[in-house]
């Protein structure tokens, strides 16, 4: 598992305007897909309606298309070579991210209108998980950014 990434962004005058962070979340998948979850995204309010929310996100989706997941698999090799001992031989490869999630309130109309801009779907709902909202939990294919 890799350990969760943390990106800030700055202007053109190197002022921090807001931060991105990731999880990996293969290790909780049990390692049958590369998946990382968008876990927050934050813009100082000075930073707000000029498109950094935007900006940042295309940068983390960009940082995210770099990272490699490295899976260790059994291949069994040839049912008739091998004996009772015999598991067959581990096998290990690298792959990039097969998914982004994240989890937005109902409610945030903003927010949900970036992350469907990035090309996320909702694909599950959690019911009065907020207060005065339902939570959405979205999805984007990994690999390719927008």
């Amino acid at each position: 598992m890799m350990a969760p990434s943390l990106l800030s962004f700055s202007d053109s005058e190197m002022e921090i305007c807001g931060y991105i962070w990731f999880e990996d979340r293969s290790i909780v998948d049990e390692a049958t897909e590369a998946s990382w979850e968008l876990l927050r995204i934050g813009i100082i309010p000075s930073f707000r309606n000029r498109s950094m929310g935007s900006a940042l996100l295309q940068k983390g989706l960009e940082f995210l298309s770099q990272q490699r997941h490295y899976r260790t698999t059994i291949d069994p090799g040839s049912a008739a070579s091998r004996s009772s001992a015999d598991t067959g031989h581990l096998r290990e490869s690298t792959t990039e991210c097969d998914r982004i999630l994240l989890e937005v309130a109902e409610t945030n109309s903003a927010a949900r209108k970036l992350y469907e801009s990035f090309g996320f779907n909702v694909i599950h709902r959690r019911k009065n998980y907020y207060a005065d909202s339902d939570a959405l939990i979205m999805e984007r294919p990994g690999g390719n950014v927008q």
